[in-house]
Order: structure tokens, then sequence, then C-alpha cells
């Protein structure tokens, strides 16, 4: 009956082993003499085998100490019972001489499902295009498009995390005079969520929270998030004259929650940036950035979404800064999906202009 009930029952979006939990398994040895901690990720449980109709590729734990925020990545394994067996060496220091040197520490670790990449790069997805140029001995030109980094964020998909308070009474093997050690420890992976938060029924402890902010890179849960953020830089040049002065404006980070980037991949289209400079409503200075894949987070080069802007010290106050991210959908027109205005009653501006010659930098939520 069970068996019946579950075949006939809706599939999850990712699917798992039955009612259980995702669970990772780790060993913590450490050293009160030369204050060092390894830690020894074992492996992982009933993680999920597909999100949807996408099989993962593999999964890797991320491990993180706090309060020093030390982080490290396992190998990735592509069985959903992986085993890592993965040693990492952190420096523990000691708050006092005499105190715990271990109060106040813990360790989160978070599991995530790495998914194959673009459907067009697996094998046997090629377009007709592609075949054609194939068949005829060519190549067919390369796009000029970046992938996100960090093993393509936007094919990452978080399984859960779990945070360990660090506490002497819980190394209970002893391994030499200075050296102790845990037993293998087994805890569940609790789900993340990365968008809004309107589930009144999750209470995040402090640790959660940092987590939280600390590995899905997200800004706030804050509502005016939900269309994703940038990393703005601007500077102010003067010239001997006042009137060749200079405005510079890049942007070095875009980042959302994968809810957001989840509609942009829907939209089948690639990215980009677009800065454009206004005098009054008239455009006086624009440019585009290198088209990218929809990820939630995207650094950008230096030189790949920068602005510069001549001006001279009377008509800088008229000037206004627009930031568009768009969207161009195989078919139909281009689509814009968040946009940042900024003038002189912006704080950025403010900041600007107080300091000449000095680089002013702020995350800016897209409206």
């Amino acid at each position: 009956m069970s068996l019946l009930k579950s075949f006939l029952s809706p599939k999850a979006k990712n699917e798992v082993y039955g009612d259980q939990e995702p669970q990772v398994g780790f060993k913590l040895v450490f050293n009160s003499n030369t204050g060092e901690m390894v830690v020894k990720v074992l492996g992982a449980k009933q993680l999920p085998t597909s999100y949807g109709i996408t099989k993962p590729q593999g999964y890797l734990m991320k491990v993180t100490v706090f309060p020093q925020k030390e982080k490290f990545e396992t190998k990735i394994v592509e069985q959903s019972w992986p085993t890592f067996d993965d040693e990492y060496t952190f420096k523990i220091q000691a708050a006092s001489k005499y105190g715990d040197c271990l109060k106040g520490k813990f360790i989160s670790f978070t599991a995530y499902a790495i998914l194959y990449g673009e459907q067009n790069n697996q094998p046997g997805n090629k377009n007709f295009l592609d075949r054609i140029m194939t068949f005829a001995g060519g190549k067919k030109k390369e796009s000029r498009t970046r992938k996100s980094f960090r093993h393509s964020l936007n094919n990452r998909r978080t399984v859960g995390s779990v945070t360990y308070n660090l506490e002497m009474k819980n190394f209970t093997i002893k391994l030499g005079d200075d050296v102790v050690c845990t037993p293998e420890i087994w805890r569940g992976l609790k789900e993340i969520s990365s968008g809004v938060m309107n589930n009144s029924s999750w209470h995040p402890s402090i640790p959660e929270i940092l987590q939280f902010l600390h590995e899905e890179k997200s800004v706030y849960f804050s509502k005016d998030n939900r269309k994703g953020s940038v990393e703005v830089t601007m500077s102010y040049s003067l010239s001997e004259a006042g009137n060749n002065d200079l405005i510079e404006v890049s942007v070095s980070k875009l980042r959302c929650n994968v809810q957001t980037m989840e509609e942009h991949e829907r939209l089948g289209g690639k990215l980009y940036l677009k800065i454009s400079a206004f005098e009054m409503d008239d455009v006086i200075q624009k440019i585009k950035s290198d088209k990218f894949d929809p990820t939630i987070s995207l650094k950008l080069e230096k030189s790949s979404a920068k602005l510069r802007v001549k001006v001279d010290e009377h008509s800088c106050s008229q000037l206004r800064i627009l930031i568009k991210l768009m969207c161009t959908p195989p078919l139909g027109h281009k689509l814009e999906l968040g946009k940042i205005e900024i003038d002189k009653r912006s704080d950025i501006w403010k900041k600007m202009m107080e300091s000449p010659m000095v680089p002013i930098t702020k995350v800016i939520n897209l409206d």
C-alpha cells in the first residue's frame, strides 16, 4: 500500500529516498597543544537523485568554521550516497590562555548537488547548425559569453545545511597526550530557503543566519531583493580647469536568489548589463557588458561593465546613471529584468562627490 501511495503521489521537486532526510557524516580531531582542528568529511546519505527532469552529475560538501569563516570544498562524487574521506585542518585560536578555546565556535556543513550544464553542451544535443558545420568539417565560431565561477554556480543546487557546535565534551576519544577525537558523527541536513522568507514556521538560529548569509551570498531577507542585486563602484576625478572631470561607473558582481535565477532560465536567453548616462533626458554615453548565462552569483571582469563619462563641474549635478539587467530571449523583444537609477540624491553619489578620486562601492538592489 505504501508503495502504491508513493507511486500515485506527485513527485517532489528534488527526489530523495522516501521520507528520510539527507545526512552528512564527519569526524573531528583536535590538538590542544598546536590549536589545530582536523575535520574529516566521511560522506553523505540519501541525497536528492533528481531535480525535476535533471539528474545531478555529482555532489560536494562545503565546510566552514565560524567565526573565522575559513572554508573548503570536498571533491565532487557522483553517487547520491557519496564517500568523500576528505580532510582539512583549521587553526583554532584561543580566546584566552585559560579559557575554553572552542567556546563560541561552530562548523557548518553544506551539501550541493552539481547539475549538468546547458543542454546544448551535453553530448547528443547539438543543434542543426552544429551538425551541419561538423559534417562540412568547419568550426562554429566560439561564443564570447562567459561562464560563472566556482563550478558554475548556476548549476549548483543547495541540498541542505547543518551546524555543529564545537565543545570539548564531545571529544571523547584520546589519541595522545594533547590529541582528542570525536566518534563518527552523522547529522541531518536541513533545507535552506534562498528566497523571501514568508514561512512563519521557520525560525533560524544565529548559526543558521550566519550560514545563509555567508554560504549562499544573499544580501538580505528582503522582498526588495527579489530581482537580485549588483555591486556598483563609482569614482569622480577632478580636472585642473574643472571642465573635463571624469565619472566612472562599474558593476563588478551580480547576485540573486535561486527562485529568481530559475525565472531567468525559463526565458531561454542570455543576460547582460546595460549602463547608460543621461544629461537631463538625453543619452550621452552607454555600454553593454558581455552576455552571460543565468546564475545566482557572477563576478564580472573589470572592463566588462564600466562606463566613463566626461562632465564639467556645473553639469555634473544634472547627470543620471541607469543600470539595467537585460535578457535577449531566442524569440521576441529584449526584456528588462531589473534596473537601478543613480543621481545626485543617491547615497553612493553623495559619498562619491564628498571624496573625489576615491572609489565608492555599494551593493544596490534591482528594482
